[in-house]
């Protein structure tokens, strides 16, 4: 037992440590998405910095500071450095369907159509009840020259409710 006490106290200290460290992440990770909501891009990057820099131990905080500050980088027309931030959010937590979404507009934003095609098939694949992925790959791949895999997503996006999809199809067609 004594030789267990010593390994037991420094898990205690260890969670204690974890636990605070965690919790002035969230603080950081509350502040920025309240900066981000009111437009205060420049502000909310800080915010979601410092963060990523406390380390938080649950990977869906750590994820979110890199979503928030890679949108917020979106928002400033930064979309390389917002990409670079949404590939890091991706690799802490591979099943954040929204960053998938938002690193294929920043795609589109630089021209990589098929890399944007791709995030919006993994969109797709994680939520395929997705209208708008649907949509905005619809449009990409009309943009890309595909007409028919454009209405087929198109078709989607609006049986899954975006009815402007079928406008974007009578536009397709009347071309």
């Amino acid at each position: 037992m004594k030789k267990l006490l010593p390994l037991i106290l420094f898990l205690i200290c260890l969670s204690i440590f974890a636990y605070s460290n965690d919790s002035e992440a969230a603080k950081y990770l509350q502040s920025g998405y309240d900066k981000e909501k009111a437009g205060d891009y420049k502000g909310a990057i800080k915010d979601y910095t410092k963060a990523i820099e406390l380390k938080p131990i649950y990977a869906t905080g750590l994820s979110a500071a890199y979503y928030g500050r890679g949108f917020s980088k979106y928002r400033l027309g930064k979309y390389v450095e917002a990409i670079k931030d949404f590939d890091k959010a991706i690799k802490v937590d591979p099943r954040n369907i929204n960053v998938y979404f938002c690193r294929a507009g920043a795609k589109i934003k630089i021209m990589d159509y098929l890399g944007a095609m791709r995030d919006l098939t993994k969109e797709i694949e994680l939520n395929p009840k997705d209208a708008m992925a649907y949509y905005l790959r619809g449009v990409v791949n009309f943009d890309y020259g595909d007409k028919k895999s454009a209405i087929e997503d198109l078709n989607k996006a609006g049986e899954l409710g975006y009815d402007k999809a079928y406008d974007m199809i009578k536009k397709i067609q009347g071309e």
